[in-house]
């Protein structure tokens, strides 16, 4: 809850209890006028401000208690690390990286080239990457489980190349290894005839 929200809240809740002890008195009012035309002798001894108060105070504690809650639950509950940030990019043209870290979110590389690089991409930006080229291993990481589960499966699943390697958040090397392409076996199929 940022100063703006905290002042607003605190501003209406005072106009609510403001409203709320207008009413209570404009009720007081009528209570008094009910029991005379009722025939009751009413006397001047108003009740004590606990009884005539008491469900203010009772709103107020747990109007408090709510705001206290919510700004607990927003503390506790940090908001996702990696939220998208838009399409602007960094325009990088005919650079060389060798042997370092290369950021891909909101970057747009073109005529690069990248030796023995990792490249890190947390899924906060999209990027461009055209006329580049890789030179030697290279590799990935990301601090985004979910782009890490995206790379693994990518490599896993055979549509990377070998020498790609895939990294954690805390720089440990992921194992993954891509299936082998071996033909199905034919379960006593006819095999696919060629046309000619």
């Amino acid at each position: 809850m940022d100063t703006l929200e905290l002042v607003g809240s605190v501003i209406g809740f005072l106009i609510y209890a403001y409203l709320l002890y207008e009413q209570n008195t404009i009720m007081k009012e009528q209570n008094r006028i009910m029991r005379e035309q009722a025939g009751e002798t009413v006397t001047s001894q108003a009740p004590s401000r606990a009884k005539l108060y008491w469900p203010m105070l009772v709103m107020g504690l747990l109007t408090l208690a709510s705001w206290t809650a919510v700004v607990v639950f927003q503390k506790i509950h940090t908001p996702y690390p990696f939220a998208w940030t838009g399409e602007h990019y960094d325009y990088i043209n005919g650079k060389t990286f060798a042997n370092e870290e290369v950021i891909l979110d909101g970057k747009s590389y073109k005529h690069c080239t990248f030796q023995h690089v990792t490249f890190k991409f947390n899924g906060t930006a999209p990027f461009q990457f055209s006329y580049n080229q890789i030179v030697g291993a290279y590799g990935f990481k990301t601090d985004n489980l979910a782009v890490l589960a995206t790379f693994a499966a990518v490599k896993g699943l055979g549509m990377q190349t070998q020498n790609m390697k895939i990294f954690g958040p805390d720089g440990s090397l992921i194992d993954v290894s891509p299936p082998t392409h071996d033909a199905p076996p034919t379960n006593g199929l006819p095999a696919a005839t060629k046309e000619q």
